[in-house]
């Protein structure tokens, strides 16, 4: 039998149970930290469903602005397209320039007639020489346009017979000048009746002072012949040259057989 020990009323400790105890609550502690910790990384930094990667290259692209075009980028490009000639715009320049020819021709017989009317009313017809230095203008829109029409006109004119002879292309090239100059002003990009007008009266002044340098010598300018010839010679550009020209020019895009043109679109 076992030895008998008076109870004296205090409670035993038992070593075990309080350390288990202790150890049992430092886990449920632990626990509750790290899942508190992880709930709170969860929700701060929630990580991304595809894989991240460490490019250098990719970092620097999202990084450096991408370069987009700019509206004058695109009008550049635009420009320097629609600059270029075309088979049609060949063949389209050279048909306006025999059309120049025909009308050329068909002048002739009439400059007699009006001198004898009036001396210096047969300018009133000139402006049928370089009329389609304005309309291939219109029709082509391309730099050298009326260069290039006036002087096929004046080519063929020269090989089939003419009395002006070689000095019809230096006439076909003073009159290119005076008309693509006003255009290039506007640079190439307005195609209105007013700058149709001012290319006309621009071609009519420069023919004028030349036709009184080199033809007309024993006239001044102020002289009753220098200024009826003047007078009529801006009036057959404004209405040959300048509404002529438009005009016809409209009909044709109105037709429908501009439409492989800007002009006609």
């Amino acid at each position: 039998m076992g030895t008998w020990r008076p109870y004296n009323g205090a409670r035993r400790s038992c070593p075990g149970r309080a350390g288990r105890g202790a150890a049992h609550g430092d886990r449920r502690d632990l626990q509750l930290t790290v899942r508190g910790i992880d709930q709170k990384d969860f929700i701060m930094a929630r990580p991304s469903s595809q894989p991240y990667l460490h490019d250098s290259s990719a970092q620097a692209s999202e990084q450096a602005p991408q370069a987009r075009p700019t509206a004058s980028t695109a009008t550049k490009c635009a420009t320097r397209g629609s600059l270029r000639w075309r088979v049609i715009d060949i063949a389209v320049g050279a048909a306006v320039g025999v059309m120049f020819w025909v009308f050329d021709g068909l002048s002739y017989g009439l400059f007699p007639l009006l001198t004898l009317i009036l001396p210096g009313s047969a300018a009133l017809l000139h402006a049928l020489f370089y009329f389609p230095a304005t309309l291939g203008l219109l029709i082509v829109r391309k730099p050298g346009a009326s260069a290039y029409v006036l002087l096929v006109a004046s080519f063929v004119e020269v090989v089939l017979g003419t009395k002006y002879s070689v000095s019809l292309v230096v006439i076909a090239l003073v009159q290119a000048l005076a008309a693509e100059a006003v255009f290039a002003v506007f640079r190439y990009r307005r195609w209105t009746l007013g700058v149709t007008l001012l290319s006309a009266v621009a071609i009519g002044i420069v023919y004028n002072f030349y036709l009184l340098f080199f033809y007309y010598q024993a006239f001044s300018f102020f002289s009753p012949r220098g200024l009826i010839g003047t007078a009529c010679e801006l009036l057959s550009a404004v209405v040959f040259a300048g509404f002529g020209s438009w005009v016809l020019y409209r009909a044709l895009a109105k037709s429908g057989v501009l439409t492989r043109f800007a002009s006609g679109r």
